[in-house]
């Protein structure tokens, strides 16, 4: 009797480890993919006899087979489950736990505390050089406006992991970058002030539990700062929007757990409901719609993807960290390196030059420099 139940154990271990492997063949089981970003290594399409014997072949093979094994993504869900659950500790990059399970990207918390400053010198010839452009671009009615998109450190620094202690932050290139352009008068529109002080009079959150990027109510207040702020500079009437009423939908919009579903976790992250407004858009009588350029990091797209957008500008385009041009242009390269910047921009009549706080670091996204024709090698 003790013989059977051994070779039963036996040939169920086995019967296991072949799992994967019919997994691989068949596909019985339909698996959620892991999210987030990351290279699988390819199948070696070719052997010679050198790399045979030097063992690349095994080794390119090994790793395919090991990326591309059954129940793969399963098998990570649980370690990451395990490891957030009992360990609160996460494999998505730079990504931080914080307080209450607040998600945080490490460089936001990193240019809050002041960590990654770049010193006010630097800040203040950046500012210098925008603001040369600026003034060159209002000779032709063209308005470049810095805009200080949202941060979620500074909007929930209470909900921070325990390691960092808040009262001893220092200057970071966030403040800097606003002070200085308040010395020098230079056009800017900071949005992430306006959020925290929106924060403190109002019970809708701007920033979701499980994201880094801004709700869509957070969005909505965006576009009314900017649009009454290009009113202002230009003296002219853009279409107005009401966004009183709000609701919470069950489901989040995916760029409201970006950084949650790049933990793949085995069981889904514990959130909070977002607010939607809901959007009555006014007589159009008397009123324009700038062309609008929006240059920047990825908190353009929650502007550029706004049904907003095109009701409250025209001939929009957005290009991605000052490299790539979204939308494409048919028959034109989509590269911001293959263009003359200069006469691209007499195409428009507002260009904004947006980051928030985590890449203020590297801003301007060395926009004065394509706009000068300074090649970088």
């Amino acid at each position: 009797m003790k013989k059977q139940i051994k070779i039963g154990l036996l040939l169920l271990i086995l019967g296991m480890l072949f799992i994967p492997i019919l997994q691989i063949c068949f596909s019985f089981s339909n698996e959620k993919p892991l999210q987030g970003s990351f290279e699988l290594s390819p199948k070696p399409n070719t052997i010679t006899i050198s790399d045979w014997l030097n063992g690349k072949y095994q080794e390119e093979y090994t790793n395919y087979f090991d990326a591309y094994i059954g129940f793969r993504p399963t098998l990570v869900r649980i370690f990451n489950q395990i490891q957030y659950s009992f360990f609160k500790k996460t494999n998505a990059k730079d990504v931080q736990i914080g307080k209450d399970n607040y998600l945080f990207e490490g460089g936001y918390i990193r240019d809050y505390m002041g960590y990654s400053f770049i010193g006010e010198n630097k800040i203040t010839e950046k500012v210098k050089r925008i603001q040369n452009i600026q003034n060159e671009l209002k000779k032709d009615s063209i308005n470049l406006i810095i805009v200080f998109a949202p941060g979620k450190a500074s909007y929930f620094p209470e909900f921070f992991p325990s390691q960092y202690d808040t009262t001893t932050k220092t200057l970071s290139n966030y403040l800097c970058y606003v002070k200085k352009c308040e010395e020098l008068d230079v056009d800017f529109i900071d949005i992430n002030s306006s959020f925290i002080q929106y924060k403190k009079k109002s019970k809708h959150p701007l920033f979701p539990k499980g994201g880094i990027h801004w709700g869509e109510l957070g969005v909505a207040l965006a576009f009314d700062s900017i649009t009454k702020y290009i009113e202002q500079k230009r003296s002219i009437n853009i279409p107005d929007f009401d966004f009183s009423t709000i609701e919470y939908p069950d489901n989040l919009l995916k760029s409201d757990r970006d950084i949650s579903d790049a933990m793949n976790l085995f069981f889904e992250y514990k959130y909070y409901k977002m607010p939607k407004p809901y959007y009555i858009f006014k007589d159009t009588i008397d009123t324009e719609k700038p062309k609008l350029l929006i240059i920047g990091d990825s908190y353009g797209y929650g502007l550029t993807n706004s049904v907003l957008m095109n009701k409250l500008f025209s001939n929009t385009e957005f290009w991605y960290y000052n490299r790539e041009i979204k939308p494409n242009r048919k028959n034109h390269s989509s590269k911001v390196e293959d263009i003359n910047v200069k006469k691209e921009l007499k195409k428009f009549d507002v260009v904004l030059l947006l980051s928030t706080e985590t890449n203020l670091f590297k801003f301007d996204f060395e926009f004065t420099d394509s706009y000068n024709n300074i090649i970088k090698k």
